[in-house]
């Protein structure tokens, strides 16, 4: 079995490997699993226009706080697509097993990210 992690960008940042780590470990010794830079054009519309007013409106803790919001923002979206429509669908237990492991990694990601935007918002 073969699991593709895509990260958007091509200049990741040091908490994309963390979390690339993070989920191989979860993975079976067997599977392949494979980081792969999306470059932003090939983001779907949304996306691509909230990392593009990242770079023109924001500066210093106001992008920092944008940043943030976003990533609680995404990581909850995906948190509900694993409980509403991944898990619940999948038929195969091994898949069903390694969506809900790595539904854990995604949660962590998400309180790390509420953390990081609750400390953001004390610097105000």
């Amino acid at each position: 079995m073969r699991v593709r992690i895509l990260a958007v960008g091509t200049r990741m940042p040091e908490w994309v490997t963390t979390a690339y780590e993070d989920y191989t470990r979860r993975m079976r010794k067997d599977m392949r699993v494979d980081l792969e830079e999306i470059p932003v054009g090939r983001v779907k519309a949304d996306e691509e226009k909230h990392l593009e007013s990242l770079d023109r409106q924001q500066q210093g803790i106001l992008f920092d706080l944008d940043y943030a919001s976003h990533e609680v923002e995404f990581h909850g979206k995906m948190l509900r697509l694993w409980d509403e429509k991944l898990i619940p669908q999948a038929q195969n237990e091994e898949l069903k097993r390694l969506l809900a492991d790595v539904r854990s990694a995604v949660e962590r990601h998400l309180e790390e990210a509420k953390k990081l935007k609750a400390s953001l918002g004390r610097k105000k």
